[in-house]
């Protein structure tokens, strides 16, 4: 990664999703031991995580049903553009499947929206719209159409690439939160969490 000066990260199809059936995750690790069931979970926390590691700044393009896991990695990008059409809604989502914060969402959404917003997100199990995500911070903007998001997604990372490397990764440096990077301990309490909530 070393000659990267930019990343942007979407998805493709109808929704922005991380690929993970939460219920047949539940489902298959309701079977292991819980530190196992833990250790699972990390693995696969980790990958998300990791892109606060990236010595470049990492724009994100979110559209459709943004839920669970999509919600959560969605937050470890330094820029998050909406898709503002009507089938574009964020919802933490885990309050009905029974299971707690996981990919550093347990220090991402109270830092971005408070904790006010942040517990209302998980124990009211809300719905927020575009215009409600932009308003509370959760995302920097939203473009009209999915095609406006990806381009104006594409023109940013450009204009990051093109200016001066030193300030660029030294502003990251500076201005990501030291929580928001890969913390083990805070990785560990968030998996060991799941796997409680999964198994027990």
């Amino acid at each position: 990664f070393g000659e990267v000066r930019a990343v942007m990260f979407y998805g493709k199809g109808e929704h922005f999703c991380v690929g993970v059936n939460p219920y047949s995750f539940i489902k298959n690790t309701k079977r292991l031991p819980v530190i196992t069931a833990a250790s699972v979970t990390k693995f696969i926390y980790t990958a998300f995580v990791r892109v606060r590691q990236i010595k470049a700044p990492v724009v994100c393009v979110a559209h459709g049903k943004i839920v669970g896991g999509g919600f959560a990695a969605m937050l470890n990008s330094d820029y998050r553009i909406l898709v503002d059409d009507d089938t574009t809604v964020l919802n933490y989502g885990n309050m009905p499947r029974g299971v707690c914060p996981g990919v550093m969402l347990s220090t991402n959404l109270p830092r971005m929206v408070g904790e006010t917003n942040a517990f209302n997100a998980y124990l009211q199990d809300a719905f927020f719209s575009p215009q409600e995500a932009v308003a509370m911070g959760l995302v920097n903007e939203s473009q009209p159409s999915y095609e406006a998001a990806i381009a104006r997604a594409l023109g940013l990372a450009r204009q990051w690439a093109a200016a001066p490397r030193m300030g660029v990764t030294n502003t990251l440096k500076l201005m990501r939160p030291e929580s928001s990077l890969l913390n083990d301990s805070r990785l560990d309490s968030e998996a060991l969490g799941i796997a409680r909530c999964n198994v027990e």
